[in-house]
């Protein structure tokens, strides 16, 4: 997909709002500045945080040749600033210190607090977190360090990471190196992994 095209296909996307635009247009300049001169890539993600990280290691660990672009000068997006804390149910550190929690508790506790919560995702996301995010996060070398309760829950399961937000960001930088997923950070390549 050329520049101009995928331009397009993101304008026709995001068109609800002058400011999205805007951003759209900077993110194509950028496309047609950085990209021109490098190979095709199979998927190009825009947004080096978490999100956007996670999608790349995952893209390319199914095969695909990967590149993302951020417009800030480092990645990890909000992450990196964050203190590196995660909402996971039933995990091993809850149960190594006796934190009794259920799907159904955290189920209730997040329709509750949510404002626009929607209870099928919820029922999704209470069952699934330990395994797409604790498992996979530990995996990637995150370490889980301590307990918080943030309000609206009945039981401690904000998890955090040691080292904080960057304590995630580093290591999906690492396994990008692994993979050898082309990153752009303010316009300049990273480093070639």
């Amino acid at each position: 997909m050329n520049a101009a095209l995928a331009c397009r296909w993101f304008a026709a996307l995001f068109n609800a709002c002058a400011f999205r635009t805007a951003c759209l247009l900077a993110i194509c300049i950028f496309l047609n500045r950085s990209l021109a001169a490098n190979p095709p890539a199979d998927v190009v993600i825009v947004g080096a945080g978490v999100a956007g990280l996670s999608a790349a290691l995952e893209a390319a660990r199914a095969g695909f040749q990967v590149t993302v672009i951020d417009m800030s000068s480092v990645g990890g997006g909000h992450a990196i600033v964050s203190n590196g804390a995660i909402c996971i149910v039933k995990t091993p550190l809850q149960q190594r210190r006796g934190v009794s929690d259920s799907f159904a508790l955290a189920k209730k506790d997040f329709l509750q607090r949510g404002e626009d919560a929607n209870p099928q995702w919820v029922d999704l996301y209470v069952r699934q977190s330990k395994t797409w995010i604790y498992d996979w996060l530990s995996n990637l070398g995150v370490t889980f360090y301590d307990l918080g309760q943030p309000p609206g829950n009945s039981v401690p399961r904000l998890h955090f990471a040691r080292d904080k937000g960057w304590g995630l960001v580093v290591r999906f930088c690492g396994s990008a190196c692994d993979i050898q997923i082309s990153t752009f950070f303010g316009q300049q390549k990273w480093k070639d992994c």
